[in-house]
């Protein structure tokens, strides 16, 4: 599959100088852009060591993922869906999980994930965020019994013919895909035979 797969010729190389080559190049880009602060005898491994720290810590997503999900169902107690772009929210969302997690990754999102994105664009998405966490932050979570109460009267207000978990909405289903099962024409044949039926019985002699 590799063989023939569109990314054989990102991965495939002559020989090994051709991969030195391509990490000194991209390895010199980084210190270019990155390198002022770093001391001189640092600067060929730095770039990356941060981004491979940073990749090892988030190896595990099953780490951040319940931090993300809390964020994202008390994201929708709020108007940040109407005032943000997804990408933000879910930007927000992994820096909250990763924050609970005692991780830092801010230095991994403005020097490495946006790097490109230029100051004002990167001013404009941290405080985004900025925002986006803080409206979160100010949602109080209903308690969970006084959540469960409320859904039991909505079960019961609930219309079951549009419940597909109700034995009414399936039984619906059930008829409709019978009646799809009839051949079309079925309707009119029983029209047209009942003439015959009639020229066939006793009292038509």
């Amino acid at each position: 599959m590799f063989s023939t797969s569109s990314q054989r010729k990102f991965w495939t190389f002559s020989d090994e100088n051709e991969l030195g080559r391509h990490r000194e190049k991209h390895n010199l880009n980084f210190i270019s852009k990155h390198g002022q602060h770093i001391d001189e005898y640092q600067r060929p491994v730095e770039g990356f060591l941060i981004d491979i720290k940073t990749r090892c810590n988030l190896a595990n997503p099953e780490r951040l993922r319940t931090g993300i999900d809390e964020f994202l169902e008390k994201v929708f107690l709020t108007d940040a869906c109407l005032l943000y772009a997804p990408s933000q929210i879910a930007l927000a969302a992994v820096l909250h999980a990763a924050s609970k997690e005692q991780e830092n990754l801010d230095s991994y999102v403005t020097d490495m994930l946006f790097r490109d994105a230029g100051p004002d664009k990167l001013a404009i998405l941290i405080e985004a965020v900025r925002k986006i966490r803080s409206m979160v932050k100010m949602v109080e979570s209903p308690a969970r019994e006084r959540v469960r109460v409320i859904e039991k009267k909505l079960d019961r207000c609930r219309n079951q013919e549009n419940n597909p978990d109700s034995e009414i909405y399936k039984r619906r289903v059930r008829e409709a895909l019978d009646e799809d099962d009839i051949p079309h024409g079925a309707g009119r044949m029983s029209l047209d035979t009942s003439g015959v039926s009639q020229m066939l019985s006793p009292s038509a002699s």
